[in-house]
């Protein structure tokens, strides 16, 4: 706000007031009697409109002789016409001078009050300015905590995601181990399969053979025990009694009768492990069957996981084996 100056009538009373206790006003003597306010400038003008508007004051001087007088009269009048002619032209210089200083005084301390007011608006921005620079800077400080927060809340999701890949990773080696392992197994179980296959056709060519042998044998043995039986019976009836004959038939009913035992010992024997090997050819047929079925399983994860992971995971595993 612009300052209030002092009034003419505020000087004019202090000078009265300073006259009136026998003291000659001045600008420094109104003014501390003013309380020490007021521009000089101001005040020197109104002083000068004071002193102005005093009564002249004319001062009686004793009467000297008529030619004396006269010629002391002239003299002052002279020295006094001299004198204040110089001072007239000094005093109207100084009044202009002081004048002139007054007036740029008075535009200086318009200027000045144009500053004050400026200061006043810039201290009032910038209390403003530091008001919200204080915000600001709570305002980046808390910032700064959330980016540390997340910061952190990212670096553990990074971690967090690099032991899941590192998981992941683990798993397809693992998985790709258990293919590689499974696609062995199968090999190994259909190389079985076919020697067992093999070998049961061998055996049950053997049993076919031995029933073929035992049924021939059998046909024999029992060719041979009516041939005896007839021999025997014909002897009775025709009262023969070669005993040498008898005993060569009871001989050879006899070998033909172990033969058929041994050829049936064979056919039971060569039954049992074509019966043997045809339950392991069940058995590992089964356990291929329940192999497969793993198989299928884990194929069938395997080909999920890539589906979630993407392919691009398991380019470095190749093609898997089927």
């Amino acid at each position: 706000m612009a300052r209030i100056g002092v009034t003419k009538e505020d000087v004019f009373q202090a000078a009265e007031s300073i006259r009136g206790e026998g003291e000659t006003p001045s600008i420094d003597r109104v003014r501390v009697r003013l309380g020490n306010t007021g521009s000089p400038n101001t005040i020197h003008k109104h002083l000068k409109l004071w002193k102005a508007s005093l009564p002249q004051v004319r001062q009686e001087v004793q009467e000297l002789d008529a030619d004396l007088a006269a010629a002391v009269a002239a003299n002052i009048d002279k020295k006094a016409a001299a004198a204040r002619s110089v001072a007239e032209k000094e005093a109207i210089e100084a009044n202009r001078q002081l004048d002139l200083l007054a007036d740029n005084n008075e535009l200086l301390e318009a200027e000045i009050d144009t500053v004050r007011e400026r200061n006043e608006a810039l201290e009032i921005a910038q209390t403003a300015a530091i008001a919200e620079a204080k915000s600001f800077k709570e305002q980046i400080e808390k910032l700064e905590k959330q980016c540390g927060k997340d910061q952190a809340a990212a670096e553990s999701a990074r971690l967090e995601t690099a032991e899941a890949r590192y998981t992941v990773k683990a798993q397809i080696e693992k998985l790709a181990k258990l293919e590689s392992d499974l696609a062995a197994a199968l090999s190994r179980l259909d190389a079985e399969r076919e020697a067992a296959s093999k070998a049961l056709k061998l055996e049950s060519d053997k049993a076919a053979t031995a029933v073929r042998e035992a049924a021939v044998a059998a046909s024999k043995v029992e060719a041979e025990t009516r041939r005896a039986d007839d021999a025997l019976e014909l002897g009775i009836k025709t009262g023969m009694r070669d005993l040498d004959t008898i005993n060569e038939l009871k001989k050879e009913l006899a070998e033909s009768r172990k033969d058929a035992r041994e050829a049936e010992k064979s056919k039971d024997k060569t039954l049992h492990d074509a019966l043997k090997y045809q339950s392991q050819f069940n058995a590992e047929h089964q356990r291929n069957s329940e192999l497969q079925s793993e198989r299928d399983g884990l194929a069938s994860q395997v080909a999920t996981l890539k589906e979630q992971l993407g392919a691009d995971a398991f380019s470095h595993n190749g093609n898997s084996k089927k």
